[in-house]
């Protein structure tokens, strides 16, 4: 009884290590490529008596990936693969897991099985989604690619629709990625939305407020190509602290090529701004207008010439400005009719021009603009995120002044009675008594009462006779600069000038009370009396109104190029 135990045993032991040597892959039929000898994605080595029809069988499934590790490898973000084969069902099934491998990070690309039917000479993978992925090259390039890059994708059907919110997702992960933290949202109002990328998306101003109502509604071409136009503006700004640097023409031509890439137009088959040299000179406004000019006229040849523009603008006769006009891609300042050609323009400035651009071909409906499915929204991000991929970031802590007060002293000029569409400057005026002293009663609205001014704008007399009424004697300064707005504002001040963003041939008051400033550049924080809506943070739109400083500056100089200081009472 014994002597037959312990033959049960042993049989038992053999059983179990026969089991445990097949299911590592350790098998006499087949050999595996170990990882440290692959520098990219190979077949693995085969030998024994199923070596050639192994072969065969995984050829055209593996195979696809050695294009794709050649992209990479040329990209410096080579990957590799790592096999482990086991049978399934005695030695005429196997099944082969393939873990597609960063080579640098050694994270986890792509994950799937193949399940090989030695007998009925076929192969077939554990998941019809990763089946479409890896038989489609250039599906499969770009999700390996976004996967390089850091992105959290998954392997869905290439045909499924794409919605505004996934796609808004696929760029806040994007942006997480390559900052290498995760975005901070906890100030957005929560009546607006609870999704959290949504939250981000707001935070870094990828989609503003009025975006939500539709955000669940599948998503266009164009439309997807304007968030992305967003994203490029705050990633300059928040990760390559480039967006307040001036513009070169090479940067304009390059990211205009892009966006007709994207748009899978006869432009981007086309360079459409090749008769422009490459060119590190600043940009100014007429190259901008002469760059886009050159490739909406490829998608739409009939762009109409506003009549007497040639004269109206007081400054150029440029045909490509008045057509940039006239099809709403770029704008004039009305209060002089000009367009100021020479003006150079900070990156951040070319993005606005551009979504214009994609947005005028939307309406002319003269290009690609069908739903998104997620093929070809992984295909888009892809091409979107190359530029930024290999780039370094330029990350710094912002130095904040903010001369708040611990109540709220905001007037809203738009609730100010009869003249609230000119009450800028008595709202600022009762803005400015109320941070000075929370326990004076005063209204913008009893402020227009004493000083009607027949109904128009108060003007900078005005202004200062109705502060002096009240106990303030503000200081005026001229010309407006950057310094002497910092100065004052360091010193504990808030400040009230005039501004004309070139809508409206009157100008617009406005009360700084701080700003912020990083590598990337310089912004004022602005309480501005004119709010229509709440923002995301479920404020009224002027409170808290950030504004790049060189522009302010700009705006100020426009009209008055005169600040007035408020400073703090003395006790």
């Amino acid at each position: 009884m014994d002597r037959f135990l312990k033959k049960g045993c042993i049989f038992l032991l053999v059983f179990l290590a026969a089991l445990f040597f097949c299911s590592c892959g350790r098998t006499e039929e087949l050999k595996l490529s170990s990882e440290a000898s692959l520098k990219a994605f190979e077949l693995p080595d085969f030998e024994g008596r199923y070596e050639g029809l192994f072969e065969k069988l995984l050829a055209d499934k593996l195979g696809a990936f050695l294009e794709v590790s050649k992209e990479a490898e040329m990209k410096k973000m080579p990957f590799c693969a790592i096999y482990s084969l086991s049978n399934v069902k005695g030695k005429d099934f196997k099944k082969l897991n393939v873990t597609v491998l960063d080579n640098k990070k050694k994270k986890d690309l792509l994950v799937y099985d193949l399940f090989l039917d030695v007998r009925n000479k076929s192969v077939r993978y554990n998941d019809a989604a990763v089946a479409k992925l890896v038989e489609d090259k250039d599906f499969l390039k770009n999700y390996i690619l976004l996967k390089l890059w850091g992105m959290p994708l998954e392997a869905f059907d290439g045909e499924k629709v794409v919605t505004r919110a996934e796609w808004v997702k696929m760029l806040v992960s994007a942006f997480e990625s390559f900052a290498g933290f995760e975005i901070e949202s906890d100030r957005i109002d929560e009546s607006i939305t609870t999704d959290r990328y949504l939250k981000k998306a707001l935070e870094i101003d990828i989609i503003e407020v009025g975006d939500i109502k539709s955000i669940n509604e599948p998503i266009k071409r164009q439309e997807a190509i304007v968030y992305y136009l967003s994203f490029v503006k705050e990633i300059e700004k928040r990760l390559f602290s480039h967006s307040c640097q001036t513009a070169t023409v090479t940067e304009a031509k390059e990211l205009l090529t892009l966006v007709c890439k994207m748009q899978k137009n006869e432009t981007g088959n086309v360079n459409p701004v090749a008769v422009f040299t490459k060119s590190d000179k600043p940009l100014t406004r007429i190259q901008l207008a002469d760059i886009i000019m050159a490739a909406y006229e490829r998608l739409i040849p009939s762009v109409p010439v506003i009549k007497g523009r040639d004269t109206l603008f007081t400054d150029t006769k440029s045909t490509s400005a008045n057509k940039a006009v006239s099809c709403g891609v770029m704008n004039y300042f009305a209060n002089n009719n000009t367009f100021l050609p020479h003006k150079e323009l900070q990156f951040w400035e070319v993005i606005i021009p551009l979504k214009n651009f994609v947005k005028s071909v939307i309406k002319n409906g003269k290009d690609e603009n069908r739903t998104l499915n997620y093929r070809d929204s992984v295909e888009l991000l892809a091409m979107g995120l190359e530029p930024f991929a290999l780039r370094e970031k330029i990350l710094s802590e912002d130095t904040l002044v903010l001369n708040e007060r611990p109540y709220d002293w905001y007037c809203n000029q738009l609730e100010t009675g009869e003249y609230s569409k000119v009450n800028c400057v008595p709202s600022c005026v009762e803005m400015a008594i109320c941070w000075r002293d929370k326990d004076i009663a005063v209204t913008a609205e009893l402020l227009r009462e004493r000083t009607p001014a027949d109904g128009h704008g108060w003007n900078g007399r005005q202004m200062t006779e109705a502060l002096r009424a009240y106990g303030i004697d503000p200081e005026s300064h001229s010309p407006v600069t950057l310094e002497a707005l910092k100065d004052n504002l360091d010193k504990g001040a808030i400040i009230i000038l005039m501004i004309n963003e070139g809508a409206a041939n009157e100008g617009h008051a406005v009360v700084i009370k701080g700003y912020r400033q990083n590598k990337a550049g310089l912004w004022f924080i602005l309480n501005d009396p004119y709010s229509s809506s709440n923002n995301k943070y479920g404020m009224p739109s002027g409170k808290g109104r950030e504004i790049e400083g060189e522009y302010l500056a700009f705006l100020c100089a426009r009209f008055t190029n005169t600040f007035f200081v408020i400073s703090p009472k003395q006790n």
